[in-house]
């Protein structure tokens, strides 16, 4: 899709699937680690050819 998201905006469904692929406890929390890390995505995003 070329898009990042906001945390808050990813379905629940999508945080449990990628938790269990991961193999993440129970409970784990989707979050940036930085704010720099969004940042960047965004702008990776931004910059994709279509």
């Amino acid at each position: 899709m070329g898009c990042f998201p906001a945390l808050e905006d990813v379905p629940e469904m999508v945080v449990d699937f990628v938790r269990r692929a991961v193999e993440l406890p129970e409970g784990t929390l989707p979050a940036y680690r930085a704010e720099r890390t969004a940042k960047h995505h965004r702008a990776w995003s931004a910059s994709r050819p279509e």
